[in-house]
């Protein structure tokens, strides 16, 4: 049976024998109903650790009776961990000295579970301000213990976690300083974590940047660039989440820029704004991504040479054909013209003897067409010899279009459908050339436009040629069908052809290969000739042939130019176009080989790739400057928009007249035109 604290407060203040008034007696009860009524569990207890009185909550919390607690000894009622604490409490309240904290214990209950228990301590005075009673306030934190348990769990496990992550992490408070870092970040910036705690970012980073202010890291007038800097300053001041910015560092640990990639979160500590930064050095990466670009861009310059040594193995294994077909087309004539001129001769000789017997006009028609036969084999038999010859030779190229329009007679329809105008300005410069490489041009485009007129109802065909100062130019004009202008782009492409193949022809209808303009402009290119077409449907077309003149030194010596450049190919295309313009030429396939070769030659033009091995282009070039600065350069490259080369090209443009730049792939005609204007410019300074 509980009992209701009065006993308790009678023995306290005696209450009978000192006679205290009906108000004292109140008070006493007032104190007994809150004993009762506590949700704390309330034990009185002598110094010596008798109990004398408990409250039903802590006979409830030790599952004890009235009966069975009165009298025990209060450390029975904790387990063994607990007692030397609770005495060294005790003596603490006998002396006098400070009040203890509240002391953490186990309390013993009826089953094996213990109750976590927290215990105030307080002296109990009589009227006389003597403490010879201890009061214990018993409060019941079982649920607090298992709070702080699962809380202390959930952050272990929220650490190791932290911990964990591979990427580097740093916690920064609203000061921009680090509060804690992970073991992926110490690795990385090679610091103890005491180190680094209570540091700015830059710090532990070790930026050389830093050194610029007198405040440290993000002051700096270096510090305003900075990526990292930009990502927490927006992730502090406006809450933004901040993902995969760059930012280059010189640190110094490294002999080299490096660069990394953050992340910036923003958290929040005790209402205090913070975040959590990820930094991951990327250096590695970004120099693995860069020789794997270099390594596509040469893949594909490497397919683009491919492609085009393809096409000019199939033009030139097209010529090489046509070659053989008119070589033994032309020894056949040349045969059958030299055993044409003896019995010519004869029946001309016996014509002449019969007319000085007796004049007849029938023997006068007869010479007149011997004389013709005559120059026709003659003709024949010329142009046999020249198509047989590879040495270039000054060229009339007048006399050359007569030549090929009188062997177009052979060709009925030619002969007496189709109207032949020639418009031929007298005294062109001769061209250096080789005979049969015009003579086929001609030819080609010749043939294409009789074959345009065949289904015309107006056949008209116009060769003009005219001088304008620089160049020659030579127009072939037809009446015909006229070509459609999405079809215009692709006349050059090899094998393309509007026209049926020689096995689907109809009986009469003329037929194509599809490599008459291709092969034209291929064996024009080294002699820099520039081929327009001007067609319209229903109308005709005109293709315009522009050959350049080539003027000789005065002096007679021919200017050098060293080509560089890793692709053989490349170098030996350009060589041909450069000894076609008269022009002394040196190749080198890297960088060190031209600079040794360049300091003994001295070329009035330097033509380089700028993705050399070894030496690279722009290096090649800065140390040419430092013997010759105004040095002649011809870049040619594919990697004018790679970063690691767009610096030095946009210095180089601020000098038009010293440097010029051709993106791969170039036309010859373009690579031509650009070494005639540095020539100018290098006789202009001379």
């Amino acid at each position: 049976m509980f009992h209701t604290g009065e006993e308790t407060m009678n023995k306290i203040y005696d209450l009978n024998e000192i006679g205290i008034d009906a108000s004292t007696t109140e008070l006493a009860k007032r104190h007994s109903a809150f004993f009762n009524s506590s949700h704390d569990g309330i034990l009185v207890f002598c110094p010596d650790g008798m109990i004398l009185d408990a409250n039903p909550r802590l006979l409830n919390m030790c599952g004890k009776s009235y009966d069975a607690l009165m009298g025990m000894n209060v450390f029975d009622l904790f387990d063994e961990t607990t007692i030397p604490n609770l005495k060294k409490s005790i003596t603490c309240l006998k002396q006098n000295r400070p009040r203890q904290q509240p002391l953490r214990c186990r309390l013993k209950t009826g089953n094996d579970r213990p109750l976590f228990a927290e215990i105030s301590l307080s002296p109990l005075e009589n009227q006389y301000g003597y403490s010879w009673l201890l009061l214990a306030m018993v409060r019941d934190i079982s649920r607090r213990v298992r709070f702080e348990a699962e809380y202390q769990r959930q952050a272990h496990e929220l650490s190791s976690v932290f911990q964990a992550i591979a990427d580097p992490l740093f916690v920064i408070n609203d000061q921009r300083v680090i509060r804690r870092l992970n073991r992926a970040a110490l690795e990385m910036c090679a610091v103890k974590k005491i180190e680094a705690t209570g540091r700015k970012v830059g710090d532990v980073l070790r930026c050389t940047g830093r050194h610029s202010s007198s405040r440290g890291c993000m002051y700096g007038d270096q510090c305003r660039k900075c990526r990292i800097r930009e990502s927490v300053m927006r992730c502090l001041k406006l809450g933004q989440t901040v993902l995969n910015q760059e930012s280059t560092l010189q640190t110094e640990s490294a002999d080299h820029l490096s660069v990394f990639r953050t992340n910036a979160v923003p958290v929040a500590f005790q209402g205090r704004k913070g975040c959590v930064l990820s930094i991951v050095d990327i250096t590695g990466f970004k120099e693995a991504e860069k020789k794997a670009a270099e390594m596509h861009a040469n893949i594909t310059r490497a397919n683009l040479e491919l492609k085009q040594s393809l096409e000019n193995l199939m033009q030139s294994q097209s010529l090489l054909f046509e070659s053989r077909k008119m070589e033994q087309i032309g020894l056949l004539a040349s045969g059958l013209a030299h055993n044409l001129k003896s019995p010519l001769a004869g029946i001309k000789g016996y014509a002449q003897l019969m007319q000085m017997e007796e004049p007849r006009r029938e023997l006068e028609l007869i010479i007149r067409q011997t004389d013709v036969m005559e120059n026709i084999i003659n003709n024949l038999m010329t142009k046999s010899r020249q198509d047989h010859t590879e040495r270039p030779e000054p060229l009339n190229l007048n006399q050359l279009l007569i030549t090929e329009l009188e062997f177009f007679e052979s060709n009925m329809f030619f002969k007496h459908r189709v109207t032949r105008n020639m418009e031929l300005t007298d005294n062109l410069p001769l061209i250096e050339g080789v005979y049969a490489h015009f003579s086929q041009t001609f030819n080609n485009i010749i043939q294409n436009s009789i074959d345009a007129m065949h289904e015309s109802d107006k056949r008209e065909f116009t060769v003009r040629s005219r001088f304008d100062g620089a160049n020659v130019c030579v127009d072939f004009e037809d009446s015909g069908c006229g070509i459609p202008p999405e079809n215009q782009s692709k006349i050059f492409d090899p094998f393309y052809s509007t026209k049926p193949s020689r096995n689907d022809r109809k009986e009469g209808e003329p037929f194509g290969t599809g490599l008459g303009l291709s092969s034209a402009r291929f064996i024009m290119q080294q002699y820099g000739v520039t081929i327009r077409v001007s067609s319209q449907v229903g109308r005709g077309t005109c293709v315009t042939l522009q050959i350049p003149v080539r003027v000789q030194e005065e002096t007679g010596t021919r200017k050098a130019v060293l080509i560089v450049d890793d692709s053989q190919t490349m170098v030996d295309i350009l060589t041909q176009v450069c000894e076609n313009m008269n022009l002394e030429v040196y190749g080198a396939y890297d960088g060190e080989s031209a600079l040794s070769l360049y300091q003994s030659i001295r070329p009035e033009i330097l033509v380089t790739d700028l993705c050399l091995p070894g030496l690279l282009g722009s290096e090649l070039v800065q140390e040419i400057r430092k013997i010759t600065p105004d040095q002649k350069v011809v870049y040619i490259t594919g990697y004018s928009e790679n970063p690691d080369y767009q610096a030095w090209l946009n210095q180089e443009k601020e000098w038009p007249q010293t440097s010029r730049l051709l993106n791969k792939p170039f036309t010859l005609e373009s690579f031509r035109q650009t070494m005639e204007t540095m020539l100018e410019y290098a006789q202009a300074e001379k």
